[in-house]
């Protein structure tokens, strides 16, 4: 008997594990849309109490600024070289805001490259997904992240 209810308990957690990695796939094989009804929104728990929509974007849009700007690192070397731009980082949020498929779509050099690659990567991890038709769906983002010598 016991050996019975061990062999369903562990045919249902197969099942679920089985149903789990069906969604999974399901979820990542979506098409990555690129212009959706309302994009993705970086997520901020002090902006989330903001009750007006566009203040609450605006909000967050600060908060992804400020969170890039205070984890980036100017490379030594490009420092000394001077070298200053743009490098922009083109990454997919998922139906669940999570984030993958970092690419550097706009590049400067290798060094600011990857710092802009690390920050956007490491630290804009929470998002809102983006909706189309007001169903979340993955979506492409472009985060621009600009190195300018004081």
């Amino acid at each position: 008997m016991f050996i019975k209810a061990l062999s369903v308990l562990a045919l249902l957690f197969t099942c679920n594990a089985l149903s789990a990695q069906a969604q999974e796939t399901e979820r990542t094989a979506a098409p990555v849309t690129k212009v959706v009804d309302e994009m993705p929104r970086f997520y901020s728990y002090e902006c989330e109490s903001i009750m007006d929509e566009d203040k609450r974007k605006k909000c967050a849009d600060m908060a992804m600024l400020e969170t890039v700007y205070k984890n980036i690192t100017y490379p030594p070397n490009a420092k000394k070289d001077g070298i200053e731009g743009t490098v922009v980082i083109s990454f997919t949020i998922d139906m669940d805001g999570m984030t993958s498929d970092f690419k550097v779509t706009r590049s400067i050099r290798e060094d600011l490259d990857q710092e802009a690659l690390r920050v956007v990567r490491d630290k804009l991890v929470e998002w809102e997904p983006g909706k189309q038709k007001g169903m979340p769906v993955n979506t492409q983002f472009n985060m621009p992240v600009r190195f300018r010598l004081k």
